[in-house]
């Protein structure tokens, strides 16, 4: 199984992120995400997926339990693009973070 194709791994993640993202299991969404990430090209990506994905992404490590390093997340090339874009919707998800947690 060493040899399987990295979009039959990015299809796979995708999947388990849209199931967990249903069942608001938000650290499985994130886990899945980063996953995803790891398999995925960033060149097949449009620029808006990139920014959705990033505020997702970035959403669920808010609400994901147990999810206390961001470390990853930030060191990713899809937030680093996306941080100015990011940055105008921060003060939603520093409210979000606040009424959740």
């Amino acid at each position: 199984m060493a040899n399987i194709d990295p979009s039959v791994c990015t299809q796979f993640y995708w999947a388990s992120v849209l199931y967990h993202k249903y069942q608001k299991e938000y650290f499985e969404c994130y886990m899945n995400v980063m996953l995803f990430l790891a398999y995925a090209s960033e060149e097949s990506m449009s620029h808006s997926f990139k920014l959705d994905l990033a505020y997702c992404v970035s959403v669920f490590a808010l609400l994901g339990e147990n999810i206390d390093n961001f470390g990853e997340l930030l060191a990713h090339p899809i937030v680093g693009h996306c941080s100015l874009v990011l940055c105008s919707v921060s003060y939603n998800i520093l409210f979000i973070s606040i009424v959740v947690k």
